[in-house]
């Protein structure tokens, strides 16, 4: 199958956070998943104090050129916690030191994804960000942290206080540099930039739970190995900031298609990454790609086509079975019910604004309509597909009957089109409302 927005990473929209959702099937982003109850892992790495020669020597002077160095997470609520008492010390030389040390993760930070390492040279202390998940990656080679990467911790310290206490930082360094991140400070805090890509990290954390609500077990645990697989991507400098998006893209998509993720899968979460893209993220304020304005505005123009055009998952299937059924005025009633809805809920994208997976305009509404519908005429005698608890079981439950009683149902194609019709049955299937979280 095509994939939707190809010209857009997949799993760009996925966020980190939600990893455990899948598995723990409940909905936070900072709640308990199916992990372990606490862990060890060992992290090694380069810490650097400055690019000053001037303001090494007097910072080494202070600090027999020793680093100590700290590892910490941060809770729901942006408080660093430390994971290490002080007692990691290293020697520095020139204005680097080179860490290798063990923490122990315990229970309460195991579904956590960011972490803070922090270290002290003489009178400076350095602090960025170390992205992993504990429950898969237990040994962890880090990224070099300098000064410039304080903006990332601040960035995650806002994100958890706005409700996202695990913010994908595979979202936000296969866009931004760490230096970019930085500039976003003002006076040390973050300023309107940061405070603008934060809520459209919000928003898009609610669009993907929208999105995840239909993934079967095994996709979870497909998904959740591509996060760890993007996370050590977001700790590799080949694969950072805008410019090197498409070796970033490259990577995680060849990633994904070796774990065996599903077109709809993809399709999904392609659609969340052009949402985010086109909602007006900031522009990088250091590295100022010249083609980064374009882009955001490539993805505006494809959001416009998802909200007008053919060719998304939704619009395809609502065609399909409106073109089969095209003697029945109900379903074909539904398909300009469909536009409509549509136009409404993904207009609010344009405005900058995240709709809200439950309202009464989300064009899945229409979908479930029109499968209950199509149900019916399939199975007129409502004793499989009709049946109104199949109605409210999972899509997998519902598409595992469908396999089971294919030869039985009421097909309205020749035997040639018994497996296309099979197969957008199958997604219909698949679509349905979230559940509240």
């Amino acid at each position: 199958m095509k994939r939707f927005f190809s010209h857009f990473p997949f799993v760009l929209a996925i966020l980190i956070s939600t990893a455990t959702v899948f598995t723990s099937g409940c909905g936070s982003s900072g709640g308990s998943g199916g992990g372990a109850s606490s862990t060890a892992v060992r992290l090694s790495g380069t810490v650097s104090a400055s690019d000053s020669v001037s303001s090494l020597k007097q910072t080494l002077r202070g600090n027999s050129g020793k680093a100590i160095v700290d590892l910490y997470y941060i809770n729901d609520v942006g408080t660093k916690i430390a994971l290490t008492n002080g007692n990691n010390s290293f020697d520095v030389s020139g204005n680097e030191a080179n860490y290798d040390f063990s923490a122990f993760i315990p229970t309460e930070a195991i579904n956590k994804k960011n972490f803070v390492l922090r270290a002290v040279i003489g009178n400076q202390a350095i602090e960025g960000i170390i992205p992993f998940d504990p429950n898969i990656e237990k040994t962890i080679q880090a990224q070099k942290i300098t000064p410039e990467h304080i903006g990332l911790v601040q960035l995650a310290i806002k994100s958890a206080q706005e409700g996202i206490p695990n913010i994908n930082m595979t979202d936000v360094l296969s866009l931004y540099t760490p230096a970019d991140i930085k500039a976003m400070l003002q006076n040390g805090v973050p300023g309107s930039d940061m405070t603008n890509l934060v809520n459209k990290l919000k928003q898009k954390e609610e669009q993907f739970l929208a999105a995840a609500n239909a993934l079967s077990a095994e996709q979870a645990r497909k998904i959740e190995a591509l996060m760890a697989y993007g996370n050590t991507l977001s700790r590799d400098p080949r694969y950072i900031g805008f410019e090197n998006r498409d070796a970033f893209k490259a990577a995680m998509d060849a990633k994904a298609e070796e774990l065996g993720l599903t077109p709809e899968a993809q399709m999904k979460f392609d659609e969340v990454s052009l949402m985010f893209i086109g909602s007006g993220i900031p522009t990088p304020p250091i590295s100022n790609p010249q083609n980064f304005a374009q882009f955001v505005q490539s993805a505006a123009f494809s959001v416009q086509e998802l909200i007008n055009g053919q060719d998304d998952p939704q619009s395809v299937i609502v065609n399909y079975f409106t073109n089969i059924y095209s003697n029945d005025s109900d379903i074909v009633a539904l398909k300009a019910l469909f536009v409509s809805k549509k136009q409404i809920f993904y207009g609010y994208l344009l405005q900058g604004i995240s709709p809200n997976p439950q309202s009464l305009d989300n064009p899945i509404r229409v979908i479930e309509e029109l499968r209950r519908k199509v149900f019916a005429k399939v199975d007129p005698g409502a004793a499989l597909l009709g049946n109104p608890d199949l109605m409210s079981a999972s899509p997998q439950t519902t598409i595992q009957a469908i396999v089971a009683n294919l030869t039985s149902l009421t097909l309205p194609v020749n035997q040639a089109e018994i497996p296309v019709f099979h197969e957008k049955l199958d997604m219909l299937a698949l679509m349905s409302m979230p559940t509240r979280q």
